[in-house]
């Protein structure tokens, strides 16, 4: 249960606030009619130095969590909190944490928890940074003392809470960065239609009253595949104009009608529609044939990185395309090395695995404080030229990518004294084959080191 008692709404936008944010620089938009509850989230994390300039981008980011078919959050703000450095890793973990520390299933309860642990991250390893978490969904709001349960899906109403610290107790964006996190609510009143907020506020009041009467008109007509649509327009328009916004989106929709009386992940891939709880993906190609989805949490434990796309016609080739290497360029070679973390984890200089200037992609694990828990790490290295790898002294390599399947006693005696050096100074023994002997090395980094998840095109 919820219990509220007022709250009020201002979309205007405040003049003097940078749109440009520490890591994440997005858009989450959320619209809530008596009927549905829509939130769609670009999916770009852009890194900016400090003279504004764009650093790097990425455009497959998650940004969406779904806990227990109620409450959809979105975030704005720092993109690698906690240990696996993933802001939505870290807020499905500390929902579960929350309910289990204060044995709740209480939403205000549980939005209370998570404020009270972002303002202790803050004030650690990113004071004066920007975040925040929104969410959107559904709750049975009561008066303090009334604990009667909800006895049908009539007595839910929408609502969207915002876990801040760049917004006031109204839901304006501030100038200045609060040391603590505050909570802001705002349900559906009655006699309400329904309303859209933006986060952070990149759109002009006529864009947002336009908006407004669209999704009206669309709450209307009864197509929450319509509202959507209206919202993807809106996120589109603003990423035409704003390099921080990107065009890959995550469309996640809780229609009235999907509410059970038990609360459960039950949503589906695909497009929103009256009576399911859905999720689609759209990449900036717009094609929609392979489908990712957002984090879920129903308390108990955490669910990331689902995948749906069409299956081959036979197992035969199922087995043989997993076994093909990608088409790479002549001459390129992927091999495994060891190298140190760098960095000092600013903006202008983040933590990053040294790789010379190479593509390449490996763990890093962080401590509370945000800092790499090791000096070094394993790493993938994509490249025409590994002479400058293979010279520094810092680097040491492991294996190259085509050889993973091979036993290690039939490799050739140059990499056979990389895996068994290697091996050798984690206590690792050098028999079976060299993936086994890499997943164990790996796994002194990274807890369930998988070594398919470094690869870098």
């Amino acid at each position: 249960m919820l219990a509220v008692k007022s709250v009020t709404c201002d979309h205007s936008p405040l003049s003097g606030l940078s749109a440009v944010y520490s890591g994440v620089v997005t858009l989450v938009l959320s619209a809530l009619t008596r009927h549905e509850v829509v939130q769609v989230s670009d999916r770009r994390f852009t890194y900016t130095g400090p003279d504004g300039s764009v650093r790097s981008r990425n455009d497959e980011k998650n940004k969406s969590i779904l806990f227990c078919g109620r409450l959809l959050f979105g975030f704005a703000g720092r993109g690698d909190l906690g240990p696996k450095r993933r802001s939505d890793l870290w807020l499905a973990q500390a929902i579960c944490e929350v309910i289990e520390a204060r044995d709740t299933s209480d939403q205000g309860e549980i939005l209370r928890g998570i404020a009270e642990k972002c303002t202790a991250l803050f004030s650690r390893a990113y004071k004066g940074e920007r975040h925040a978490f929104i969410g959107a969904g559904w709750a049975h709001f009561v008066e303090p003392g009334d604990d009667s349960p909800p006895s049908s899906q009539d007595d839910y109403r929408p609502y969207l809470a915002t876990i801040s610290n760049f917004h006031d107790a109204s839901g304006r964006e501030l100038s200045k960065v609060k040391d603590e996190f505050g909570i802001w609510t705002r349900p559906l009143m009655p006699g309400e239609g329904g309303f859209v907020w933006a986060a952070p506020n990149h759109l002009a009041r006529e864009e947002l009253d336009l908006l407004t009467e669209r999704l009206a008109a669309a709450d209307g007509a009864r197509s929450p595949q319509m509202i959507a649509e209206y919202l993807v327009g809106q996120v589109k328009a603003v990423a035409a104009r704003d390099p921080g916004v990107g065009e890959g989106l995550m469309i996640s929709a809780l229609p009235r009608a999907s509410l059970g009386s038990v609360p459960r992940i039950m949503a589906l891939a695909g497009s929103p529609d009256l009576d399911s709880q859905s999720f689609l993906y759209i990449p900036p190609s717009g094609d929609t044939t392979i489908q990712l989805g957002p984090v879920t949490t129903c308390g108990g434990g955490v669910t990331s990185g689902f995948e749906a796309k069409p299956l081959p016609p036979d197992r035969e080739t199922l087995t043989q395309s997993a076994a093909v290497l990608p088409e790479d360029p002549p001459g390129l070679v992927r091999r495994w090395y060891l190298a140190p973390i760098v960095g000092s984890g600013t903006e202008a200089d983040p933590y990053r695995v040294e790789t010379l200037r190479q593509a390449g992609g490996g763990p890093i694990e962080s401590g509370a404080d945000g800092r790499p828990i090791n000096e070094q790490t394993v790493v993938l290295i994509s490249s025409t030229d590994h002479s400058e790898l293979m010279a520094d002294p810092r680097i040491q390599p492991i294996s190259d990518l085509a050889d993973l399947d091979l036993p290690i006693a039939d490799l050739e005696q140059e990499k056979l004294v990389w895996i068994e050096a290697a091996a050798g100074t984690h206590g690792v023994r050098s028999e079976g084959s060299v993936r086994d002997a890499l997943r164990k090395i790996g796994g002194h980094y990274q807890e369930n080191f998988d070594e398919t998840n470094f690869w870098v095109r």
